[in-house]
C-alpha cells in the first residue's frame, strides 16, 4: 500500500484525535473512524489504524496503570475473543460497501448503549454483576473492535455502569483496548492482510501526533464535567455515524 503526503497529513490527525480519545478525552477517537475509511477504504483502514492505536494505548496505560480494575477486564475476556473471531470469519466473506455499513452499525450501536446509560441508569446497575451481561458486552464490543475500531461506546457503558470513578475508568478502558488491540493483530497480518511492513512504517510517523494527543487529553480532560463529558461523547457519536452512512 502507498501513501502519499495528503494521506500521512490525515492520518497524523486522526493521531492526535485518538491520543486525546486514549487519555480520558473519550468520543476525540469517533472522528478518526470515518476519516481513515474515506482515506483507505472500511476494510483497509481498520488495519491501518490498529498500530496507530495500540501505540495510543502504550501512552494511556503508561499514565492511568494503575487506576486498573481488573476484575471488569477479567469479566470482559472470554465474549471479546468470541466477538473477534466471529468478525475475523465474517469479515473474510463481504464487500467493502457491507464493511462501511457494518462500521456505522457498530457506531450506532454504541450510541444506542450511550443513551441507554444516560436516561436509564437504573437498568444498568441492575446488570452490572450479571456474568451474562458482561458476556453480551464482551461479545458486542470485540465485534465491533475487530470490524471497525468501534467498540469505544460498547465498553465504556459498560464501565459506566460499574460506577468506577473518573480515573479508573480512564485505566481499566486503556488496559482493556491494549489486550484487545493486541489480540487482534495476528488476524489484521495474517488473515485479513491488512497490516503491511510499508503501512506499519508509516503509522510509526504518527507518533508526535498521538503524544500531542495525548497530553492535550491529559490535560483536558481535567476541566471538563460529567454532564459535558458524555455529552461530548454522544455528539461524537452521532457525527461520525451519519457521516459513514453518507
Amino acid at each position: 500500500m502507498e501513501f502519499s503526503i495528503g494521506q500521512i497529513i490525515m492520518l497524523s490527525i486522526c493521531a492526535a484525535l485518538i491520543g486525546m480519545h486514549k487519555t480520558g478525552l473519550a468520543g476525540a477517537g469517533a472522528l478518526s473512524i470515518p476519516i481513515s475509511v474515506a482515506i483507505f477504504g472500511a476494510k483497509s483502514s481498520t488495519g491501518v489504524m490498529l498500530p496507530i492505536l495500540i501505540m495510543g494505548d502504550i501512552f494511556a496505560v503508561a499514565h492511568y496503570f494503575k487506576y486498573t480494575n481488573w476484575k471488569c477486564i477479567a469479566r470482559l475476556v472470554p465474549g471479546s475473543v468470541v466477538g473477534v473471531i466471529t468478525a475475523v470469519l465474517l469479515g473474510q466473506y463481504i464487500d467493502d460497501v457491507t464493511f462501511k455499513k457494518l462500521i456505522a452499525s457498530a457506531i450506532i450501536l454504541c450510541l444506542v448503549f450511550l443513551v441507554i446509560q444516560k436516561k436509564h441508569k437504573h437498568l444498568l446497575v441492575l446488570m452490572k454483576n450479571s456474568k451474562i451481561f458482561s458476556g453480551i458486552i464482551g461479545v458486542l464490543g470485540g465485534f465491533a473492535s475487530m470490524i471497525g475500531n468501534a467498540a469505544g461506546g460498547v465498553f465504556s457503558t459498560y464501565f459506566v455502569s460499574l460506577e468506577l470513578e473518573k480515573q479508573t475508568f480512564i485505566g481499566t478502558t486503556a488496559i482493556t483496548f491494549f489486550l484487545l488491540n493486541i489480540f487482534k493483530l495476528p488476524f489484521h497480518i495474517f488473515i485479513w492482510k491488512t497490516i503491511t511492513l510499508n503501512s506499519f512504517l508509516i503509522d510509526l510517523c504518527t507518533i508526535p501526533g498521538i503524544l500531542i494527543g495525548g497530553f492535550a487529553g491529559v490535560w483536558l480532560v481535567k476541566f471538563i464535567p460529567d454532564k459535558y463529558y458524555r455529552t461530548f461523547i454522544i455528539v461524537m457519536t452521532i457525527i461520525s455515524s451519519i457521516i459513514l452512512l453518507v
